[in-house]
């Protein structure tokens, strides 16, 4: 379900992709779904670390992990991956939303990373339900303690 680097058992300090973080049912509280071909998702990502998973709940309506849903194919996750905390350590995509597919289902399935997306960045699938579907990357406002990532995900 993860990497490991040959020169450490423990390190480094860096959790798994949106998709596998979903199937464990990691931060359940910060879980949000986006059904594109139904109507546009608008909203904001956390990193795992800033989202207080220790208070038991999610009444800030952010997102840690946005499963995207597509009936007839793969689904897509998208997750800000933060380099912070327990993540501090990620190697690829630090300080990035990253979109992770995999088949469709609730069992294990091989997940692919898709993309990395910069603020201004988006990214499609041309044949996502006979459209086309994007995640599309507004801004990160960065406070002095936590960050905050405006996604947008449409199809058309």
């Amino acid at each position: 379900m993860g990497y490991s680097y040959k020169s450490s058992d423990d390190a480094p300090l860096m959790c798994f992709n949106g998709a596998k973080s979903w199937q464990l049912g990691w931060y359940a509280a910060y879980h949000a779904s986006a059904q594109p071909l139904r109507r546009s998702w608008k909203g904001t990502m956390i990193g795992l670390s800033e989202s207080g998973m220790s208070l038991g709940g999610n009444s800030s309506g952010y997102a840690v992990v946005l499963k995207i849903k597509c009936h007839s194919q793969d689904d897509y996750y998208a997750n800000f991956n933060r380099k912070t905390g327990c993540n501090k350590g990620a190697k690829e995509g630090a300080d990035q939303v990253l979109i992770t597919k995999r088949k469709r289902g609730t069992g294990y399935a091989v997940s692919t990373l898709a993309a990395k997306l910069s603020v201004g960045d988006s990214y499609t699938v041309n044949k996502f339900g006979g459209k086309r579907m994007t995640v599309l990357l507004n801004e990160i406002r960065w406070g002095l303690s936590n960050a905050r990532a405006s996604v947008q995900v449409t199809a058309n």
